[in-house]
This record gives C-alpha cells, structure tokens and sequence, in this order.
C-alpha cells in the first residue's frame, strides 16, 4: 500500500508538466470525453468517495486506518443501495440508466457496475 505513496512525487511532477503545456497531438474532444470517463472512476468507489472520505491522500489513509475503529466504517458499512446513490449521484444517471451494479468489500470479489450514459451514447462497465 506505500508503494504508491514513494512514487508519487515523480508522477506529480509528470503530471505538472504535461497539464501546463497544450496537447495540440490529443483532440479537445477526446480530452471532454476522458474527463467524463473520470467521473465514472470516481463513483466507482460510492458512498466513501461521494461524502468526501477519499479526497485527499490523508483522508483516505484516514478511512483505512484509525477510522475504522469507529462507529461507521463508510468504506464497509455501507449498504449497496447506498453506494448506487452515490454512484448515479456523481455519475449523473437516472435510476433507471443504471443496469446492475454488486458492491463487495471482499479481497478478489471487486465492485462493479453497468449503467448506460445516455447523452454520449455509451456503455459503461465500472469495475473496482
């Protein structure tokens, strides 16, 4: 779980550099739709992500250390129902455009979810 800690000051650095230039190489709306396919990351994680747990990297090693020995454990204790109403919440879906989903908190039992994007005209398969 550190290992992504150790490498992160050079992936910010990558990261700083290839945000402030342009990218005249990748289509503006290919740019819009990857920013749109984040939104998707992002509700993939549910209720934690959606109340804010996972912001930062302090909050989200919060959530899986010393925040567990508390009442609520948003990370594991929260029911599916309500992870799906995070998941059109950040997503933007009405209920009926999400088509399955199944939140697990089990080792090599990941999350997933199908929903359909209307207004672009995609599929999108969420696995966590």
């Amino acid at each position: 779980p550190t290992a992504w800690y150790r490498v992160r000051k050079s992936h910010e650095r990558f990261y700083e550099e290839w945000v402030s230039k342009p990218h005249p190489d990748v289509a503006r709306a290919q740019l819009i739709d990857l920013a749109h396919a984040f939104l998707y990351c992002r509700a993939a994680y549910g209720f934690a992500m959606a109340e804010g747990h996972m912001d930062s990297l302090s909050k989200g090693a919060a959530l899986f250390t010393y925040k567990k020995v508390a009442y609520f454990d948003p990370a594991e204790d929260c029911c599916g129902a309500e992870n799906t109403r995070a998941l059109r919440s950040m997503a933007g879906l009405s209920e009926d455009a999400v088509l399955c989903t199944k939140w697990s908190i089990k080792a090599y039992k990941p999350s997933f979810f199908v929903c359909l994007d209307h207004a672009r005209r995609w599929v999108v398969i969420g696995i966590r």
